[in-house]
């Protein structure tokens, strides 16, 4: 079995080692790997220890009920889209705050901002990606699963204007699953989740749909 321990000291126990996929016994989110990968050591079957710097998260599947994930030092190309994203959000920060962006502008800076974290120490002022929008924190906390962006108005203010309909994104867990009526695009079409707890692709489930429904 092999154990690797995380930046911030999460171990992650009794892994197996199938090809370059490692499978735990538990389902692990994405959100555990992120930001959380700069520095990590695995330890073999043999008591081993190899340290890794730099890493990146480049595949988490579900099977079975249990998580076989896949690790990898990031390219070149990597560290530069990451520095790119850090210096737009620096620079366009105060302008999404002040609405000054048009509604193609922010669509396209979504993605470079950062997603929304539950247990993450937010301050004042942070920006976020939630469900393809932007949202501004409006005092310090730590975020919660009960505390969502779009409903919690006492923390967090949507930086996007209204009837703006986002791009689909993966849901990584229950705090971020789209719920009934939520409207997105995907494969430039826009559809409506039929259900709460939505984490299903739009039009994956062809050609019955049964969790999106598509505008005619």
């Amino acid at each position: 079995m092999y154990k690797i321990t995380l930046e911030d000291g999460t171990e992650l126990k009794d892994l197996e080692l199938n090809g370059n996929n490692f499978i735990a016994n538990t389902v692990i989110e994405d959100e555990v790997f992120e930001d959380n990968l700069g520095k990590i050591t695995i330890t073999d079957e043999e008591g081993n220890i190899e340290e890794q710097k730099d890493m990146k998260l480049v595949a988490n599947r579900v099977i079975d009920g249990k998580s076989w994930f896949i690790l990898a030092e990031k390219t070149r190309a990597d560290k530069e889209r990451e520095e790119f994203a850090k210096v737009t959000e620096i620079t366009t920060r105060q302008m999404v705050k002040e609405e000054k962006l048009s509604e193609e502008e922010l669509l396209f800076l979504v993605n470079l901002y950062p997603k929304y974290r539950v247990g993450k120490e937010y301050k004042e002022g942070d920006i976020f990606n939630y469900q393809g929008k932007l949202y501004e924190v409006l005092q310090n906390h730590t975020s919660q699963e009960d505390w969502k962006p779009d409903e919690a108005g006492s923390l967090y203010v949507s930086r996007m204007p209204e009837g703006v309909i986002p791009e689909w994104q993966q849901p990584t867990g229950a705090h971020d699953a789209y719920n009934t009526g939520d409207k997105v695009t995907y494969g430039g079409q826009v559809w409506t989740s039929l259900i709460d707890g939505n984490t299903a692709v739009p039009d994956g489930d062809e050609p019955y749909n049964r969790y999106w429904e598509p505008e005619s």
